[in-house]
């Protein structure tokens, strides 16, 4: 991340602002830290976004809760996503939750919240196809694993979506840009614990090859098993 942030302040004209969207099993209170350590940059904020259908269920899991919990706690601005799939009753429960965690941070429902997907500029190209990412700056603990995968066209979408719900619950997370062959525009993926979606998305620039990035538990073999699954059905990696 340090070296992330040094290849960005690089660019000229340099960048009047950092946005960092981090996975779901981040620690944003040490990427805020890191952000803190150079010289050059004056963090601003973080807004924590907490999805009202799901957080009171997992606030009690072993290993989601205390990341959940985490993520409150470091926001200076809350956002309750699918404010719009539950009644008034559950958002006022869930308000009432984050903010007995963060009192006095200010908290705003949002429905049918459409955020704008950015495309990446990776300033690690010279790592390789598939490379870990400093899990150390990312998250406090060894828990978690983190790859990037960059390919060519996706030749079949349903064989490959079925090889990656089949990888078992240790995917956690696995989301990106998605070239599909015959397609004019690319798939924006997002494959959270189990369910997924695959849609088409418009963009101004568009990619010329497939970005992926996966968040798995360490130890698991997720990372050469999705090199495998790749090879079989992109063109090429």
């Amino acid at each position: 991340m340090p070296a992330a942030f040094d290849a960005a302040l690089t660019v000229r004209p340099p960048p009047t602002r950092i946005l960092i969207e981090a996975s779901g099993v981040a620690d944003p209170a040490r990427l805020r830290a890191v952000a803190a350590a150079e010289p050059d940059l004056e963090p601003a904020g973080i807004v924590t976004v907490v999805d009202c259908v799901t957080v009171r269920r997992d606030l009690g899991h072993k290993l989601k809760g205390p990341d959940i919990l985490r993520q409150i706690k470091a926001a200076q601005t809350i956002l309750l996503s699918k404010a719009d799939l539950v009644g008034n009753g559950e958002i006022g429960r869930v308000r009432d939750l984050v903010s007995a965690i963060a009192p006095g941070v200010p908290v705003f429902p949002t429905m049918q919240f459409d955020m704008l997907y950015r495309l990446t500029v990776d300033l690690e190209n010279e790592l390789g196809d598939l490379y870990d990412i400093d899990w150390r700056n990312h998250h406090p603990e060894n828990i978690y694993n983190s790859c990037s995968i960059r390919c060519g066209e996706l030749t079949r979408v349903e064989p490959f979506m079925e090889e990656i719900k089949a990888l078992g619950p240790s995917l956690l997370r696995l989301k990106g840009l998605v070239l599909v062959s015959g397609s004019p525009s690319p798939l924006l993926l997002n494959f959270v614990s189990g369910r997924s979606s695959f849609d088409p998305i418009e963009m101004v620039i568009v990619p010329t090859e497939t970005s992926m990035m996966a968040v798995f538990l360490k130890g698991s073999g997720i990372g050469p098993a999705l090199r495998d699954i790749a090879r079989r059905y992109f063109s090429s990696i």
